[in-house]
């Protein structure tokens, strides 16, 4: 029943589905199923590659990188790294300011907040104070955290 409405959805409006599928992906990896969040990140990207809707590509991106630190840190940190600086440039390519911060920001738990550009991304964004992500961001800046 569940996958008929998604393969419904999927022909109504081709765009939505790689929204749904961030959704996913971020609620497995806040669950603590990273397999099961970079599994909902590829069907993502894969969605949005075959409609041409890459809105939300730099976040699965970061979602990937942050599932592979999940899974093994130690083994997966570069592979995590490079995710993160992919989803950042894309996002700053397209415009996405807050996409490219949440790049930067978790791409600055394992890097330092200059590295991970994380201050120019972080003065790029209006509005959003009250989000621990934004917190978490200006503590690292003003902390001068060095990873």
């Amino acid at each position: 029943e569940a996958r008929d409405r998604v393969e419904r959805l999927r022909e109504m409006v081709p765009g939505i589905l790689p929204i749904f599928l961030l959704v996913q992906a971020e609620t497995a990896l806040a669950a603590g199923f990273p397999e099961a969040a970079l599994e909902a990140a590829r069907q993502g990207r894969e969605e949005s590659r075959r409609t041409g809707t890459a809105l939300v590509d730099p976040e699965f991106d970061r979602v990937a990188g942050e599932a592979f630190l999940a899974l093994d840190p130690g083994r997966f940190r570069g592979e995590a790294e490079r995710l993160f600086l992919a989803a950042r440039e894309e996002a700053r390519k397209s415009g996405c300011h807050w996409f490219a911060f949440r790049s930067a920001l978790a791409l600055s738990r394992i890097a330092s907040p200059e590295e991970a550009k994380l201050p120019e991304c972080l003065s790029r964004l209006s509005g959003g104070a009250s989000l621990a992500e934004v917190r978490e961001a200006r503590e690292k800046v003003r902390s001068g955290d060095k990873r």
